[in-house]
């Protein structure tokens, strides 16, 4: 089963039903998201929480007439617009004669493809979680520092008290169960175009 958007089916549908668990999940999930994405539209940082949390008020207010389709439309296309209407709103307030937006809201294109490395890094995160969730913590560690925290294979075995050849199963093992999470993002929403290089 696919990650994502099945693990936001999921989430989202427990959100809806008033699950504060699921809303705390929601959070540390999707406010990295909308952090990144006011980085990205030269948001003030001091502004930036205000954001952050009128995004998960107005969601909230729209769950229980939100229905999760995602033969219509992304959740992130969804989640996108919320927080895209809040930030436009942020800055026609600043300045209402103005009506001014920042530079890059000119380059549209520009926007969306950095916007889509955003989503793409909190695709990955996801991936990332539900790999944890597949292996052992000790197999996770030998593939997250041998391969994404730049220690050697020597010193992870040393650290982890395995053999190099342990380390390498490890991480060969971890390697392709991922690019297998992230290949179902994938066909879930081809827009992601994801792509997982070997480390």
């Amino acid at each position: 089963m696919a990650i994502y958007p099945e693990t936001n089916r999921t989430m989202l549908e427990r959100v809806v039903y008033g699950d504060e668990v699921s809303w705390r999940e929601f959070y540390d999930t999707y406010a990295p998201v909308v952090r990144a994405i006011c980085r990205l539209s030269r948001v003030p940082e001091e502004k930036t929480d205000d954001i952050i949390q009128e995004t998960m008020l107005r969601f909230s207010d729209r769950t229980s007439r939100f229905v999760y389709n995602p033969e219509k439309a992304h959740f992130r296309t969804y989640f996108n617009k919320i927080v895209q209407g809040l930030i436009v709103d942020y800055f026609r307030s600043v300045d209402r004669e103005k009506n001014a937006l920042p530079e890059n809201f000119s380059d549209a294109e520009d926007f969306q493809k950095r916007e889509m490395e955003i989503w793409r890094d909190a695709v990955l995160k996801q991936a990332l979680a539900e790999l944890a969730k597949r292996i052992s913590n000790k197999t996770y560690l030998a593939f997250t520092m041998s391969s994404l925290d730049g220690k050697t294979v020597a010193d992870t075995a040393k650290f982890l008290r395995m053999s190099a050849n342990q380390v390498y199963v490890a991480r060969n093992r971890c390697m392709a169960m991922l690019k297998e999470i992230v290949r179902q993002c994938n066909e879930a929403d081809p827009d992601l175009k994801m792509e997982i290089e070997d480390l």
